[in-house]
């Protein structure tokens, strides 16, 4: 279930329908620019608080999933904290691929907002 994720991360990578990087990614909610957003489960306490607080104030949805070196693996870049999914359709289907994972293998992964 995890390389389904990864690979619809590096097909979104090269349709160049998502962003990267935690700066960019927080700015871009308070814009509303993001349709979902995912957090690597090892980003810090103070960067999962801040996406906490920034997605709750813009109704965006953030799932924390995989750590920053998968992440970033997946969209072939260095360490990356967070994505921010910008198109509709790639974050339905990300959000139903996650959430089937946490049905089913009842994962860490879980949804903020």
């Amino acid at each position: 279930m995890n390389q389904q994720a990864y690979n619809l991360l590096g097909l979104m990578m090269r349709s160049r329908r998502i962003d990267i990087g935690a700066t960019k990614i927080l700015e871009g909610i308070k814009r509303g620019k993001y349709h979902l957003v995912i957090l690597a489960e090892d980003a810090s306490e103070l960067t999962q608080e801040q996406f906490r607080k920034q997605a709750a104030k813009t109704n965006v949805k953030v799932i924390v999933f995989g750590t920053k070196q998968t992440i970033a693996e997946s969209i072939g870049k260095d360490v990356t904290v967070a994505i921010g999914i910008i198109d509709k359709g790639f974050a339905d289907k990300m959000r139903s691929i996650l959430e089937k994972k946490i049905m089913i293998e009842g994962d860490s992964c879980h949804g903020e907002n």
